[in-house]
């Protein structure tokens, strides 16, 4: 990391995919050179770091014994249980990934401005992961009220352990908010099987106008005022 003179810098790590799930733990780089790391409580761990050079960060991360470490520059910060939360104790010993995010201290003047390069997500030692595989990688499919489709997807594991996976299937309704249909976790070992599963459509939200409005389209106006209606629709 490199933080500029007079900023200040931030990142996370997560334990779910999605953002903002569970934090694992919260890092900043304040601007006087000092740090704070937030894990398994309110109270920061201190730590220090060079101003206005490149530095080493770095997080050792081992899920079976449930252990994480923090480097800066070299320098061990500490060492804590990685089920851990940012504010407190309790959390998933889960990897899902790293938030670099424009934050400062709350409260602060501190003004964020830094830069990440040589990103790197490296697994040590021998591994004995599974390795899976899927064909198609997606596929979108849109499907009328009151039919189906049926899709194929091959879903193979060359690892040498069993594989844990999840199907999650989304889709749009008419208020624009997606939904999400997650089947049952699998477990499987060294094999290739073909998964499959069903998704009920959501009926379209029903409307019936008592009237019917005539409409002006105008091309002379921002897009939030092009379309006015003549006589107003009464939607119920």
């Amino acid at each position: 990391m490199y933080v500029e003179t007079g900023k200040c810098g931030y990142y996370s790590l997560q334990h779910f995919e999605s953002p903002g799930l569970e934090y694992a733990c919260e890092v900043y780089f304040r601007t006087s050179g000092s740090g704070e790391l937030f894990a398994g409580g309110t109270t920061p761990y201190p730590f220090n770091y060079p101003k206005g050079s490149w530095f080493e960060v770095k997080q050792i991360i081992n899920l079976n014994s449930d252990n994480i470490q923090l480097f800066i520059n070299g320098n061990l910060v500490r060492s804590w249980p990685f089920s851990y939360q940012a504010g407190g104790t309790t959390g998933t010993a889960k990897l899902g990934g790293v938030e670099f995010y424009a934050a400062a201290i709350s409260g602060s003047s501190d003004i964020p401005g830094y830069y990440v390069d040589d990103v790197q997500y490296v697994q040590s030692g021998s591994s004995t992961d599974p390795i899976i595989g899927v064909n198609p990688t997606s596929f979108t499919r849109y499907v009328n009220l009151g039919t189906s489709v049926n899709e194929s997807m091959s879903i193979s594991n060359s690892g040498t352990s069993p594989l844990n996976y999840n199907l999650e299937v989304f889709y749009n309704i008419s208020d624009k908010s997606d939904q999400t249909y997650i089947p049952e976790k699998v477990k499987f070992p060294r094999s290739k099987i073909r998964p499959s599963c069903s998704v009920t459509p959501v009926s379209p939200r029903s409307a019936s106008a008592s009237a019917l409005g005539s409409e002006y389209l105008h091309y002379d106006g921002e897009n939030n005022a092009a379309i006015s209606w003549n006589i107003v629709a009464v939607i119920t």
